[in-house]
């Protein structure tokens, strides 16, 4: 079988069961040209922690199964969708649908227990809508009706109408304040029934849905839809023209702000050493905009002589370090230069994260619509089995069971009243037929969605999630450091390999979606612990104002959230590590861990460097494209005709000249593709900043092992690569 094998994958390319090699014309294998010593096409590579890339894999299938759960819950008869969260429901629980979808509160006072579903909202003021004993609506209106009051329960009587408008399927209240000077008994029992503002307050926050607000606000995206489109394009254009300012102009511009902060700081200091009188200033220069004591600007000068001569010592002493983070800065730039589809990659990185964050919305909203409705609380939920279990022994069905627990929050000896209540309306002459039956989906499995499943799988949901999301990302920074770790190990390089990006991509889902599975669950699993911890805190009313928890969460949170960051932190370095060697997750991240203790000061060096330049990348690119937005805003204030007539309003008098909620999606569209753009440049510091100290690590110039470093940082560290073996290692810590 083994030579099977080999001979397919010499067919196939494949690898994952021995050495790549091609087919021989006896039909062996042969070993491949010789190859680069070192770097990412060198590295001898081969399929690695396939164990975790097969429970990933297995995971996923269980995460399908768990949607397939909720996707039929209640079927054949009364299967899940999620427009049970759209619908309204009456008091009863029962959703108003079909022929009535609007849902209508009959009395402000009582939320819950005054629900009924109509064939249309009520657009007048005292009207009749009455229901029968059950809260059904209907259209037979007595001739001596009884008014429905709060403690009316299964009872013919009527509602009076008031003002509604309808949004989303709910009778929205519509009016301002409470009648006056009510004379006639319909007009006493709308008062009555209303109560006053502030109840109507209360009602209309109630029934009314985000949609109101929503309904504005994406008429306004409407409107302006083409700004928003050209603000993408906008932003990409900001973010390539920053990247080439950067790839040319890096070190001035760190070298400025330096100086500028500098300069500022010890502006500040001898400010206050002024205003504290222990030097001599001119009186308009010691006092401007400064409303301090003496003896307040004395403590504060001595604070900023502090900060000034830490900050001065410390460019002094990193200043060495500080011009390599620039030049690995300029690298960075020219290997985005010389590889263009690395500012294009992370598009196809986030578009699957799109793909993700939709069927985590999909099938959250299946699980958020499964069960009974609980009127009471307009959530729906699986009651409590004990009270199931004895409606069912009393001769109900599942059904009826469910829902009538479900209604009365599981309380069994009322849940047996009720249905009592039900077999004497029937007559006395109730039989197991006389309920609604309904036969649930079965799985082959024997697992279903029940009050004792339910929460595992909505643990098992949000993990699935985490994980994902975690592995989507991870692939991205794989490939991303794919590329710039080809670029960086190769010695000419004006002859990189062609589509570096793609075979990236391509050894990355070959050998290493195992190592990429592995760092993703142990990231989730952190991610899993600190969201339960904090759901755990908040459920704890009876010390939600404790001082004591309140710091012991906090704290706890830190310590969660920095271990977070720690392995995040280690897992981009060890997906550096992977790309270039090729080795498994835990060796490259223990490789990656002495690389970096070896040369922790330069690191802190890069990074502050790096993310200076960063967050003002990003800042940049989100201010500019805010700016263009601003002017076009302006322009159609001036000039409707600048808005698509098909979007165009009937009216332009009074046309928002700043509309908020576009001008927040075109922030947030700059701040998005800043971000995109500065990953990728961030993944290019890392992986040649790393590369840059193994290759110090393993290099030493010399004809059998020389730098693969560029110019820049060749110069920096004053080594060259050299004809003869003479040895010029520098050493990790300098």
């Amino acid at each position: 079988p083994r030579e099977f094998f080999l001979h397919l994958e010499g067919r196939l390319g494949m690898g994952c069961f021995g050495k790549k090699g091609k087919v021989a014309p006896d039909g062996g294998t042969e070993v491949d040209e010789v190859k680069p010593t070192v770097g990412p096409l060198a590295a001898d590579r081969k399929c690695r922690d396939i164990i975790c890339l097969l429970l990933f894999i297995a995971f996923w299938v269980g995460w399908l199964f768990i949607a397939l759960l909720a996707f039929t819950d209640g079927c054949p008869n009364d299967c899940n969708t999620p427009m049970r969260l759209l619908y309204g429901y009456d008091s009863q629980g029962d959703a108003c649908k079909d022929s009535t979808k609007q849902m209508f509160i009959g009395i402000p006072l009582d939320l819950t227990g005054s629900r009924v579903c109509l064939n249309g909202c009520p657009s007048t003021l005292g009207d009749l809508i009455c229901v029968d004993s059950q809260g059904k609506f209907t259209e037979t209106v007595p001739t001596i009706p009884t008014m429905c009051m709060v403690s009316n329960v299964r009872v013919d009587c009527c509602y009076v109408s008031y003002p509604t408008k309808e949004i989303m399927f709910k009778c929205v209240p519509d009016i301002s304040d409470v009648p006056t000077n009510s004379t006639t008994d319909t007009q006493q029992a709308l008062n009555s029934a209303l109560g006053d503002s502030s109840t109507l307050s209360s009602s209309k926050s109630f029934a009314e849905s985000p949609t109101g607000a929503l309904g504005n606000a994406f008429s306004q995206v409407i409107m302006h839809w083409p700004i928003l489109v050209a603000s993408i394009f906008v932003a990409l254009a900001f973010g390539f023209v920053w990247l080439l300012l950067l790839r040319m102009f890096v070190k001035v511009m760190v070298m400025a702000t330096i100086i500028g902060v500098g300069v500022l700081l010890l502006g500040i200091t001898i400010m206050l050493l002024g205003k504290a009188g222990i030097i001599t200033l001119g009186a308009s220069t010691s006092t401007a905009g400064v409303s301090l004591t003496e003896d307040e600007a004395k403590v504060l000068a001595y604070i900023f002589v502090v900060i000034t001569a830490v900050y001065l010592l410390l460019m002094i002493v990193f200043f060495k370090r500080l011009l390599i983070a620039c030049n690995i800065l300029t690298e960075a730039g020219k290997a985005m230069g010389a590889m263009p589809m690395t500012s294009i990659f992370p598009v196809f990185t986030y578009l699957v994260v799109v793909v993700l964050l939709i069927w985590f919305v999909f099938v959250s909203l299946y699980l958020a619509s499964a069960g009974e409705f609980d009127p009471t609380t307009m959530t729906f939920s699986y009651p409590d089995t004990t009270c199931i279990n004895k409606l069912k022994d009393a001769g109900a069905d599942e059904t009826y069971a469910e829902k009538t627990c479900n209604t009365n929050k599981g309380d069994a000896t009322e849940s047996l009243k009720v249905f009592e209540a039900f077999k004497t309306s029937l007559g006395g002459n109730f039989t197991a037929s006389a309920n609604i039956t309904s036969t649930t989906y079965e799985n082959p499995f024997g697992i279903t969605l029940n009050s004792e499943t339910y929460d595992y799988f909505i643990v098992y949901h949000l993990f699935g999630f985490l994980w994902t999301y975690a592995f989507i990302l991870g692939v991205g920074y794989l490939t991303l450091a794919g590329a710039f770790a080809t670029w960086y190990w190769t010695m000419d390089k004006k002859k990189l390999p062609r589509a570096p990006i793609l075979k990236s991509f391509y050894r990355a889902c070959r050998y290493h979606l195992g190592s990429v599975a592995f760092g993703a669950f142990i990231l989730a699993v952190v991610q899993m612990i600190r969201i339960i911890f904090n759901y755990i805190m908040n459920k704890m009313n009876k010390h939600k104002d404790n001082k004591i928890v309140k710091i012991l969460q906090c704290c706890v949170n830190c310590m969660l959230k920095c271990l977070e960051r720690f392995i995040d932190f280690l897992n981009r370095n060890a997906y550096i590590m992977i790309a270039i060697h090729g080795k498994s997750f835990c060796t490259s991240a223990l490789n990656a861990f002495k690389l970096i203790m070896k040369n922790v000061l330069q690191i802190a060096a890069v990074n502050v460097v790096g993310d200076a330049v960063l967050f003002l990348g990003k800042v940049v690119v989100c201010i500019g494209t805010a700016f263009v937005a601003y002017a076009y805003f302006n322009a159609v204030a001036e000039d409707p005709t600048l808005i698509p007539e098909a979007f165009r309003p009937s009216s332009t008098d009074g046309i928002d000249p700043l509309p908020i909620f576009p001008m927040l999606c075109v922030i947030f569209i700059g701040w998005m593709v800043g971000a995109m753009f500065m990953s990728v440049y961030e993944t290019g510091i890392d992986t040649i900043f790393l590369s840059f100290c193994e290759d110090r690590e393993i290099n030493d110039g010399s004809t059998e092992k020389p730098f693969y470093m560029g110019a820049s940082l060749k110069s920096a560290l004053g080594v060259k690569n050299k004809e003869g073996g003479n040895s010029n290692k520098v050493a990790p810590s300098d």
